[in-house]
């Protein structure tokens, strides 16, 4: 005699089927997440490139004001200026007036 049980059938297509959407929302989000990471190091990469460029030109400026505010570059513009140094100067202090 055969015994026809329809419900059981019926539970395993669901499990299988169930089983089969995890896995392809799994798959999917792992693609997600790689597109991410594969972006995130294109971005970084770029961003370490603007940072090398940044720091060139911060060492640049950096030469040139020193290169401005050396000492015989400043009595140079004191005497293009008509300035003359002051042998004896008088300071004038806050605390004492």
């Amino acid at each position: 005699m055969t015994v026809i049980q329809p419900n059981q059938k019926k539970n395993v297509v669901q499990l299988i089927v169930g089983v089969g959407i995890i896995l392809v929302l799994f798959a999917v989000s792992n693609v997600m997440f790689y597109s991410k990471s594969v972006s995130l190091a294109h971005d970084l990469s770029a961003l370490r490139g603007e940072l090398d460029a940044l720091q060139v030109k911060n060492a640049d400026l950096k030469n040139k004001l020193y290169q401005e505010t050396s000492s015989e570059a400043l009595e140079k513009l004191a005497a293009d200026r008509g300035m003359v140094q002051d042998k004896n100067p008088e300071w004038a202090f806050a605390s004492q007036q």
